[in-house]
């Protein structure tokens, strides 16, 4: 059995807005991970709501209570800031 740190489809780069995993063709959430998982940002200590893509968008699971400092498990990055 595999142990992964971060590599769930929530920051892999095969997963497109819709949710959809370009490498497997088929719907996903960010709890998945496989042995495709590709990151596109090399890992850091700043991964809170403010460099979450869902920060202040609908799709953020806690609005009321995101803020700097903040994390979930539903983290994603935001590319291309």
């Amino acid at each position: 059995m595999s142990i992964r740190l971060t590599s769930s489809c929530g920051t892999c780069t095969s997963l497109t807005e819709q949710n959809i995993c370009t490498t497997h063709n088929i719907e996903i959430s960010s709890l998945y991970v496989c042995d495709n998982f590709v990151s596109d940002k090399k890992l850091n200590k700043i991964t809170d709501c403010t460099t979450c893509a869902r920060f202040k968008k609908d799709d953020c699971k806690h609005p009321d209570i995101a803020t700097i400092g903040v994390l979930c498990t539903n983290w994603a990055p935001s590319l291309g800031k």
